[in-house]
């Protein structure tokens, strides 16, 4: 025991947080859960960290984890974050903005944002974390997400925790910036020590690493070191728009069953009238938004395969003016 806590990180702290509420209340008198020392040399781990966050630095690197999106260097975070989702320093900006200080526990998020750098302070890897409130059944099958929703009817927070995610569910993408052409292994490691001293110290049930690739083997293989668990999600994707042909390659690229759908749009497209909102255009009337918002629940309401909380009413009326 000794030696796999020490592997893992895991200290008599974190397993009392864990396990604690499981012995009955009338025998936790004199009662502690305890990693028992090493049975031959060696002290069992001070700390709840992982193995990569007990370690000293590589010599030369630094690591710098900051609060808020307002302290990053945009023109060094920019042009390795901001294409990964809405990971802009003006879209955290933003989304700071949206989930900070609200009333209900899924509307109000916290931020870490992590540089790590290598000798002569170039960065070496980025990313970000937010804790936030987080549906347990979230990829679950949608029937058990279906029941789940029935009874929270009654307890709107049954079979919910905060967790530490990387990126936030503001955003879609890969939310982890390594240069793969250094020691990358190393700067990984240095990352999810911060990750495991954060997500003690946020007091959270779990870590979700999302969105990573899912052909990466060398990715997989050292996550499955550590004891994670791969869930699969449903595919992205992306078409790049811009010549003439772009429709006819939407439709050649959708499924059979939607390809009918969309070749009907594009033979009625002249029937369509286009509206710019947003800083780019006309103000967003509040009744338009209210019912764009409405159209969104209507679709969330039916769509469980990823179960997540809505996102708030406020945001739809608010983007169009954020210049992302």
């Amino acid at each position: 025991l000794p030696r796999v806590a020490a592997e893992h990180g895991v200290t008599e702290a974190s397993l009392e947080a864990l396990f604690g509420d499981a012995i009955p209340a009338e025998s936790r008198e004199g009662m502690r859960l305890r990693v028992p020392a090493p049975a031959s040399g060696g002290t069992a781990p001070a700390r709840a960290t992982a193995a990569s966050a007990g370690k000293a630095l590589p010599e030369g690197w630094t690591v710098e984890v900051l609060e808020s999106a307002e302290e990053l260097d945009g023109a060094e975070w920019d042009p390795r974050m901001g294409g990964r989702g809405a990971s802009s320093r003006e879209a955290l900006r933003v989304a700071e903005r949206f989930f900070r200080g609200r009333g209900r526990p899924e509307e109000n998020w916290e931020f870490r944002y992590v540089v790590v750098r290598g000798p002569g302070r170039a960065p070496v890897a980025m990313t970000y974390f937010t804790r936030c409130r987080f549906k347990d059944d979230m990829f679950m099958q949608e029937r058990v997400s279906q029941e789940v929703e029935r009874l929270r009817e009654a307890d709107p927070y049954l079979l919910t925790s905060d967790v530490l995610m990387l990126g936030s569910m503001l955003s879609e993408g890969d939310h982890l910036w390594i240069d793969r052409s250094g020691p990358w292994r190393e700067a990984l490691e240095v990352l999810h020590g911060v990750a495991m001293r954060q997500a003690e110290a946020w007091g959270v049930s779990s870590v979700v690493l999302r969105d990573l690739p899912g052909d990466d083997a060398e990715l997989d293989g050292w996550m499955r070191r550590r004891d994670y668990v791969k869930v699969p999600l449903l595919d992205t994707h992306r078409l790049e728009v811009g010549d003439a042909e772009w429709e006819e390659k939407r439709i050649r690229a959708a499924g059979r069953r939607s390809r009918g759908i969309l070749e009907g749009l594009a033979a009625a497209s002249g029937a369509y009238r286009t509206h710019v909102y947003g800083v780019h255009g006309a103000p967003l009337d509040p009744a338009l938004a209210r019912h764009l918002y409405g159209l969104y629940r209507e679709v969330a309401g039916r769509k469980l395969r990823i179960n997540t909380f809505p996102l708030p009413p406020h945001l739809v009326a608010a983007l169009p003016a954020c210049p992302l």
